[in-house]
């Protein structure tokens, strides 16, 4: 019944032109039931949060951000606390764009070769809504001790959260099969409600300190601690039964002496951890340019767990005819039909792994920055090796970021932030998710404004509108 959750999705959300002319197979019957979807997703990785430092005179100076480079700590005559916040944002994709017509389009095109002149379409009902970045308890403790300056923060690197509803789906296909000198007509008819959840949640913990060296120079060092889980967990109600020469056959049958089941189902979780290590510099060549530099290396994160897979397949039951180039492809392939055990499926196994990697890019950053007594103007240039993504068995998906360059300016109290990366996105050894790579182009705009109150209590709100959009506080206290 995996095929038949995939016929409805992809009727739902594809539009591949069809290729089947000839094919006797032919869907009578579509609903699409209800689909709800729920997604969350925070990450500082995609939004542009910064921990900077204010000036003996209460400037700010974004781009002096520990989490750059750890030797950006220095100068720290004593202890402060930072802490971010942002509000949910909740966006409801039906109120800006034609959701709903253009799945009825996707399902129009999609069944084109294959509906039959009686055809019941009823489209389906979709609800959804994405809501992002919700930063609570994130921040930072730095304080001076015998010369070196140590610092403890945390940060959510990722969260994403997913849930989908499919309620009331139904289909119905019908095939003809030779029977001695005649055709005679099979209908096979299938009702479905599922649900699935999918949450991965990547935590970090830094640990650093950094040291002025000969007052030109600076050396700092930080190690991450990466804590991160994926779980999953979906099932699959499936009901149906075939029609044949004025008999019903049902599914799910115990009084049958072979295997018929339908429903299926998903559970699986990892956990584990990982560690990067950051060495930065920064070199003051004089009132007017200030050079640094940092080397980060990041291990993979080794999630160890399991996941159980249970798929119940009918072996005359072929989706991916939709997508075929094969113009005699079937849907309901008459020539894998039992007719004496027209119920009968396969239990299909999948193979699973007990462990999951979480890959990120270590990288080498280099940065000039130049500033006036009320101006400055930072530029950085990342190269990153390696990939952000996941590995599973012999399976891998990510990104590649070839080019990440960082422009920031500031005046006084207030900043602004122009990001740009290229990326290569990749899925390697998956025939099911597909092949290939694309390329993209990943813009960032921020602007912030920050200010001491009283010498003592910073105050720091940030405009994120690229690529994630957000509105984050940061606050706390300056001894």
């Amino acid at each position: 019944m995996k095929k038949l959750f995939s016929l409805t999705l992809w009727v739902m959300f594809f539009s591949n032109t069809l290729f089947a002319q000839g094919t006797s197979s032919k869907i009578e019957k579509l609903v699409g039931g209800h689909f709800d979807f729920d997604g969350e997703v925070v990450s500082t990785s995609l939004s542009s949060l910064h921990s900077g430092r204010f000036t003996p005179s209460n400037n700010y100076l974004a781009w002096m951000d520990f989490y750059q480079n750890p030797a950006f700590s220095t100068g720290i005559k004593n202890p402060f606390i930072t802490t971010f916040f942002a509000p949910s944002i909740a966006i409801h994709p039906n109120r800006f764009m034609d959701v709903n017509g253009r799945v009825q389009r996707a399902i129009d095109n999609g069944i084109a070769s294959y509906r039959s002149d009686s055809l019941r379409l009823i489209y389906p009902q979709l609800e959804s809504v994405f809501r992002k970045n919700r930063y609570w308890g994130q921040g930072l403790i730095s304080f001076p001790a015998g010369g070196v300056v140590f610092t403890l923060g945390y940060q959510r690197q990722l969260s994403l959260n997913l849930q989908t509803f499919l309620t009331g789906a139904e289909a119905t296909i019908s095939t003809q099969v030779p029977l001695s000198e005649t055709t005679s007509e099979v209908v096979f008819n299938a009702f479905l409600d599922a649900n699935f959840r999918f949450s991965i949640n990547v935590d970090k913990t830094t640990m650093g300190l950094a040291k002025v060296i000969r007052n030109r120079f600076a050396f700092g060092f930080s190690l991450d601690r990466y804590g991160g889980n994926v779980e999953t967990v979906g099932f699959m109600d499936a009901q149906g039964d075939m029609l044949f020469n004025g008999h019903e056959y049902i599914f799910n049958n115990s009084n049958d002496n072979w295997y018929n089941r339908l429903t299926q189902a998903i559970k699986g979780r990892y956990k584990g951890s990982g560690w990067r290590m950051n060495w930065g510099g920064w070199y003051v060549y004089n009132r007017n340019f200030i050079f640094d530099g940092v080397i980060s290396m990041q291990t993979p994160m080794r999630l160890d767990g399991n996941l159980s897979i249970h798929v119940n397949k009918i072996p005359a039951l072929n989706i991916d005819a939709l997508s075929s180039d094969d113009p005699n492809a079937e849907i309901l392939d008459p020539a894998k039909l039992d007719l004496s055990q027209l119920t009968l499926t396969d239990s299909v196994e999948n193979p699973t792994y007990p462990a999951l990697f979480l890959h990120q890019q270590s990288y080498l950053k280099v940065g000039v920055l130049y500033q006036t007594p009320h101006f400055y103007w930072y530029n950085s240039m990342v190269q990153n090796f390696g990939y952000a993504g996941i590995g599973y068995g012999p399976y891998e998906f990510g990104l590649q970021s070839k080019l990440d360059w960082q422009t920031l300016f500031g005046f006084h109290h207030f900043y602004m932030e122009i990001r740009l990366k290229y990326m290569k996105s990749f899925i390697h050894h998956s025939e099911k998710l597909g092949k290939g790579e694309s390329r993209i182009w990943l813009p960032s705009f921020a602007m912030g404004y920050a200010r001491l109150f009283q010498k003592h209590y910073p105050i720091h709100v940030g405009l994120s509108l690229l690529p994630d959009p957000i509105l984050y506080f940061s606050t706390g206290y300056q001894f």
